[in-house]
Parts: structure tokens; C-alpha cells; sequence
């Protein structure tokens, strides 16, 4: 078999297999903590995938305008339902002096 086929073969079985990644991981953890250009390599891969100051400005303005918009439609949102409850105790107070009024009117008349 050639050295290709092996560490293809040596590939497939640790992507199926969790238990082996970890030990070969705890494996070969001291070589990667014993060589500098290893450990630069490893961070510089970290280095890439961490957010930066620029990305967390750019989420917390997103953020805001999100805010923003979401505090709009809620003020939008309690102007409505503020006129329903005007118009509800409009109709409310309609009904009672039609009632009052038809009473007085049974009495009276």
C-alpha cells in the first residue's frame, strides 16, 4: 500500500472515529506546545477565526439599528392600541348614556 493510500485510509478512520481524534490529539499536543513554529501556526489559525475590534463595533451598530427599529414599530404599536382603548371606552360610554337615557325615558314616560 502507498504512503498516499495509508494516510488516506489513516484519514477516513479518524474522521469516523471521535475516540481516536482525541487521543491522537492528546498525542500530539507536547510536540505542538514543544515547537515555536508549531504554536505560531496554531495561533495564527486562532488568530483568524477571533473577532476583532472592528467586527464587535460593526455587530453592536447592526445591534442598534436593529433596536432602533424594533423601539419604532413598539411606539407604532402602543399609538394603536391606544386608540382602540379610546375607541372602546368611546363606545363604552355611548352604550351606558343610551342605556341611562332609555331608562330615564321608561320612567318617565
Amino acid at each position: 500500500m502507498s504512503a498516499g493510500r495509508l494516510a488516506e485510509e489513516l484519514l477516513r478512520e479518524l474522521e469516523a472515529d471521535e475516540d481516536a481524534r482525541r487521543r491522537l490529539a492528546r498525542l500530539l499536543a507536547p510536540e505542538f506546545m514543544g515547537d515555536r513554529e508549531l504554536r505560531l501556526s496554531m495561533l495564527n489559525a486562532l488568530y483568524r477565526e477571533a473577532a476583532t475590534r472592528g467586527d464587535l463595533r460593526e455587530l453592536g451598530e447592526q445591534l442598534s439599528a436593529q433596536l432602533g427599529r424594533l423601539e419604532e414599530r413598539v411606539a407604532r404599536l402602543e399609538g394603536k392600541i391606544d386608540g382602540l382603548v379610546k375607541w372602546v371606552v368611546g363606545l363604552l360610554a355611548t352604550m351606558w348614556a343610551t342605556l341611562v337615557a332609555a331608562l330615564v325615558a321608561a320612567l318617565l314616560g
